[in-house]
């Protein structure tokens, strides 16, 4: 079954592909989506008769060098069978919308001809996806984690013949190189700290790391603390955080659906899932767990900030995924892993369920991105409308907190907030006001886009009055998204988020471990997460809970009374506060400080070398010998060409007499 779920989402890329000349694009679309949705219900069937205890599938020898030995291994515990069904369920659905084309059919000669292309992209990214999760080695984590990278690449360069898509490709792929050095870095420190790789050894040395030192940067390190911090960056990476967000923008080059992919269902879920497995790890690492707090609180209030001032819709939704992934990265900071997994899984349902919507709202308007020419798309888009309002809902957090009456995640943020303030550490303390803060961006953001999009007059009447809803292939998936947004919280609520013995019980866990202050946390061999006795759910301030919820409801209620009620006000807010305003427009102005801080020196440097070096230097030189060195030499030689013998025959002699006198002279 293992093999089954890894291998036919390749199978499916390979198919679709190469070889949908041969089936015909249509056959090889259907094909790679019967395979990708194969792969999603034996992933369901695994994760449902998975009996708690770690099992191991063996793959194929994958590399062995001198001390270096690991098997492809497929290693199948709770933490795997969660993320192959979210994974390939998010996966099934987006390749059911790609029937109903994208919005950027227009770019292509040949509107059909494209689609298996993105199926096939889609199919390969689920399957690099099955290979991060499924990895019971550092090597095969590495080799998921570039894997993941690269198929995140060529979906933002599906449409080719856009400039802007091809140099978003390169900024996404050169931020995740970033995050791929990190894991590199953290699996050269856990080979030097544990000389081994293999996720059984080096998890049953974590607790002994915190002693252990090793040498980087001419500094001696905590090899725990060593191992963390790098994790964190490729993370942060992974997840677009701030300083190594960049590429998140740009990444909405690519179609609506293929974005929302990249974002949820391949880079933030495999930040999320890096530091999951490594919780072992985190837990003896306090610089590790306070830089995921900080981090994280500082880009959920930096890219909600930034979301509510954006015109353009895709890169909207972005921001506001990069700002919920920012309040996981608090939970998992906290030590709160179930409620991050909780809160993180019910966001990715969420975002995906957003960018479903905007596909929809994009392609009925003729593929324009601004906010500002929407309005009134409720009449003629009303199943977009509903899916939107469920997805800004379930962006909020809507549900009653502490219990299993909410959407998507809404208890998981519940838990990790109060989870982060009852730490009663500094970090811990700004992490929880900056979550509080981030909601109440959030229910602006949320709710901008709803009353911008659908409520109000219609800003651009021509396009306005050619708006019709989406196709029925289309409407199937998005509504079964929006479906997924009102249950996950609800259904997930006990084994996430209930008693401390029912989760640990969940995951694997000695369940009186579990509960016992002293004896609380990771058990070798017992589960894939730490769970300790300070961070299982419930833990916190009760009113710590309800805050991130009231937060967000009052931002919610502010916003439709500035965008809904008294329309004209955020202009003149803008208007009056221009500086703040563009601030936030231009996002913090990183891009700026980017471009003068690496890209200038870089293309300054470019132009140097090639300019001097390669104009001057190197083809100076060639093209020197080419015209010059050579012809003098064929001009002096073609002399000695005269036609006469007696010249031959003379120069024969003299060649005759230079040769013996050497011989004598030696």
């Amino acid at each position: 079954m293992e093999t089954i779920i890894l291998f036919s989402p390749l199978v499916g890329a390979v198919l679709c592909g190469m070889g949908w000349r041969v089936t015909g694009p249509v056959a090889a679309q259907i094909l790679a989506t019967v395979l990708v949705a194969l792969a999603c219900a034996l992933s369901w069937l695994l994760h449902l008769s998975f009996d708690g205890d770690m099992r191991q599938a063996d793959i194929l020898r994958f590399v062995e060098s001198g001390v270096i030995s690991t098997d492809w291994t497929m290693r199948v515990d709770r933490l795997t069978t969660l993320m192959l069904v979210l994974v390939t369920s998010l996966s099934t659905l987006a390749h059911l919308y790609a029937f109903g084309g994208t919005e950027e059919d227009g770019a292509f000669k040949e509107p059909v001809n494209h689609r298996p292309r993105l199926a096939g992209c889609l199919s390969f990214a689920t399957f690099a996806m099955v290979v991060l999760v499924s990895a019971d080695n550092m090597v095969q984590l590495i080799a998921g984690l570039e894997a993941v990278s690269l198929s995140a690449m060529l979906l933002v360069a599906f449409v080719f013949r856009k400039p802007a898509a091809n140099s978003a490709a390169i900024t996404t792929f050169v931020i995740a190189r970033i995050g791929g050095v990190a894991l590199i870095l953290a699996s050269a420190a856990v080979f030097a700290a544990t000389e081994s790789l293999m996720f059984d050894v080096i998890f049953e040395a974590a607790p002994g790391l915190l002693e252990a030192r090793l040498g980087f940067l001419g500094a001696e390190w905590s090899a725990a603390a060593l191992i963390g911090l790098a994790l964190v960056v490729a993370a942060m990476a992974a997840a677009a955080q701030i300083f190594l967000h960049t590429w998140l923008p740009e990444a909405m080059e690519a179609p609506s659906l293929a974005a929302g992919l990249v974002h949820c269902g391949l880079m933030g879920l495999a930040a999320l899932f890096l530091i999951c497995r490594f919780s072992p790890f985190m837990a003896f690492a306090p610089e590790a767990q306070a830089a995921l707090l900080i981090i994280g609180g500082v880009t959920a209030v930096f890219a909600a900030s930034i979301a509510i001032a954006q015109s353009d819709l895709k890169k909207a939704l972005a921001y506001a995924g990069a700002a919920q992934f920012g309040i996981v990265f608090v939970g998992l900071g906290a030590g709160a892993y179930t409620a991050a997994l909780h809160f993180g899984i019910g966001h990715a349902v969420t975002i995906l369920t957003f960018f479903f919507a905007a596909a929809a709202v994009l392609r009925a308007m003729g593929d324009d991105r601004n906010l500002l020419h929407y309005g009134g798309l409720r009449l003629r888009l009303p199943l977009t409308f509903w899916v939107s309002f469920i997805a800004a809902a379930g962006l909020i957090g809507l549900g009653v907190p502490m219990t299993a009456f909410g959407l998507a995640g809404a208890s998981g943020k519940a838990n990790l907030a109060a989870a982060s303030l009852g730490l009663g550490t500094a970090s811990g303390t700004w992490a929880f006001c900056l979550v509080v803060l981030a909601s109440f961006c959030t229910g602006i953001l949320a709710v901008r886009l709803v009353v911008l999009t659908f409520l109000g007059a219609a800003r651009e009447k021509p396009k306005h009055a050619a708006a019709q809803e989406a196709p029925r292939v289309m409407l199937v998936p998005m509504l079964i998204a929006a479906a997924g947004v009102v249950l996950v919280g609800v259904l997930g609520y006990g084994s996430f988020l209930g008693d401390g013995g029912q989760v640990a019980a969940y995951f694997g866990l000695d369940p009186a471990a579990a509960a016992d202050e002293e004896a609380a946390g990771w058990i070798p061999g017992s589960g894939p997460l730490f769970v300790a006795a300070g961070a299982l759910p419930g833990d916190g301030p009760a009113w710590a809970a309800w805050a991130p919820l009231i937060a967000g409801l009052a931002g919610a209620v502010l916003s439709y009374t500035l965008y809904g009620i008294a329309p004209d006000t955020p202009k003149r807010l803008a208007q009056s506060q221009n500086a703040l305003y563009l601030f936030f427009r231009n996002r913090w102005y990183f891009d700026s400080i980017y471009r003068a801080i690496f890209v200038a020196p870089a293309q300054g440097a470019g132009r140097v070398l090639w300019l001097r070096g390669d104009r001057q230097a190197i083809d100076g030189a060639l093209n020197g010998v080419a015209t010059g060195l050579v012809p003098f030499f064929t001009r002096t030689t073609g002399r000695w060409q005269s036609g006469y013998i007696v010249t031959y025959a003379f120069t024969m002699i003299l060649g005759l007499v230079a040769i013996v006198a050497w011989i004598l002279l030696r």
